[in-house]
């Protein structure tokens, strides 16, 4: 996601805080021979209100 800066924005723009990038494995149906596909996923996180 964080290749998209549109919906980078979106999120940041409602509190989101950007934590990084990840590589995830793809579902068991897009794995093949040579491994599973590799798929970023980014991070995001909101404090939760106190109190």
């Amino acid at each position: 996601m964080r290749s998209n800066a549109h919906l980078c924005a979106y999120h940041e723009a409602r509190g989101f805080v950007h934590c990084g990038d990840v590589a995830v494995g793809g579902a068991p149906g897009q794995r093949n021979a040579e491994g599973p596909v590799v798929t970023w996923v980014s991070r995001y996180e909101r404090a939760l209100p106190t109190g």
